[in-house]
């Protein structure tokens, strides 16, 4: 029996986007000169006031695999991420940035994953640093280079239940393993899960963590794969961009991509202002909660968390001692566990960036770092490289 009904898409690449054009048109004139596949959707959510530049920018494109949407009203970053995927019908989901990329073989991918009944794949990520980024510590040292591995061509399970626990423990300071949809590669079935029971796919400030952190609930089998699947990228208005800057901080009120309840509903115990470590916690925190886990809000290290600020965020030492104060008046042992956790991570960090200059120095580091223009000549120099190895999955 005949019927036209279109199929659906093995996986949908979701690209929320703001304001941000230089990146995004060069992302889609990678997908069309590189991605051959009909098994992908390439969804664009766009939230930019005046989008002229970019319907003009699509004119000419004839391809039904790039479904674009606008909203002109103003969305916060979850908001837009979270219509974006409501905006997709693929078996399989990844969100990546506008500045970020991947390579064609994701498709096979997911097809190994569906085969293999896989929920939820992390890679080991080349990174991509745009040419315009530059300033902070390290200058332009960093500015239109890709870094990436000798890779194993491993596969790895992940223990969900041991990157839950560390979450915990290291007040989700870092994504470490947690399952993700944010640059890798997530079943739609999960996620529905995840919007069931918490009304988003990102019941949080901060996308990425908020959503690695409701998947828990949901993720049954999940693997890390040592190969380069997606591209990492840091253009100059992305966050990864403010880190390489030294502006990764400031005003919870001034950051007009957050949630406009979120000042309002800051965890009390959350030193009150903006880093990647006080969204990450913050965003963990409402996850926990909105996913049918508040119990483990309980055995959150908040006493990592203020060392972890102590050591990264300087200019903020009188909201963070603030904090520790009330901390210490309630439980007198955390002024012995926030110094024992504060030695910890300055030495570790101390001892982080002495390997990385002597590695950079001696040439012992197992990364190598190429100089490219854009991501999209960077992207087609991976594809040519790691075209002919032998793929983990297949």
């Amino acid at each position: 029996m005949y019927s036209s009904t279109k199929p659906i898409p093995l996986i949908s690449i979701v690209v929320p986007t703001k304001d941000r054009n230089v990146y995004l048109f060069k992302l889609i004139e990678y997908f069309l000169k590189s991605i051959v596949s009909d098994q992908i959707e390439f969804i664009i959510q766009d939230n930019t006031k005046d989008n002229s530049n970019i319907l003009k920018f699509l004119e000419n494109t004839k391809d039904s695999r790039i479904k674009y949407f606008h909203n002109s009203i103003w969305l916060s970053i979850p908001e837009n991420c979270d219509i974006g995927i409501s905006n997709s019908s693929g078996e399989f989901v990844i969100l990546i940035g506008d500045d970020d990329g991947f390579l064609p073989w994701i498709v096979d991918v997911c097809n190994w994953m569906k085969n293999k009944n896989i929920d939820v794949v992390l890679s080991n990520k080349p990174h991509y640093v745009w040419s315009d980024v530059s300033g902070g510590v390290w200058g332009n040292t960093f500015s239109g280079k890709l870094t990436y591995s000798n890779y194993s061509n491993k596969i790895k399970n992940i223990n969900l239940d041991r990157e839950q626990n560390i979450a915990l423990n290291k007040a989700a300071t870092s994504l470490n393993n947690l399952p993700r949809v944010y640059q890798s590669i997530v079943s739609r079935d999960i996620l529905n899960n995840l919007k069931k029971i918490s009304g988003s796919f990102f019941p949080g400030p901060s996308p990425d963590m908020a959503n690695a952190i409701g998947l828990l609930n949901f993720a049954q089998k999940a693997v890390f794969i040592d190969f380069p699947i997606v591209i990492t990228g840091n253009g100059y208005k992305s966050t990864g961009g403010e880190g390489i800057r030294g502006k990764h901080h400031g005003q919870i009120e001034n950051k007009t991509f957050l949630p406009k309840n979120t000042a309002q509903n800051w965890e009390k115990k959350n030193p009150f202002f903006w880093s990647g470590a006080t969204i990450y916690a913050e965003s963990a925190i409402k996850a926990f909660i909105s996913s049918g886990r508040k119990d483990l809000v309980e055995n959150f290290n908040y006493n990592y968390l203020y060392a972890h600020c102590l050591v990264f965020e300087r200019f903020y030492l009188k909201e963070i001692f603030d904090k520790i104060k009330k901390e210490i008046q309630n439980q007198p042992l955390s002024s012995f566990l926030i110094l024992f956790y504060f030695v910890k991570i300055f030495f570790n960090r101390a001892i982080t960036f002495i390997k990385n200059v002597l590695s950079n120095k001696l040439n012992l580091s197992n990364s190598y770092i190429k100089n490219f223009e854009t991501i999209n000549l960077a992207s087609e120099f991976l594809i040519k490289e790691f075209k002919n190895k032998n793929k983990p999955w297949e």
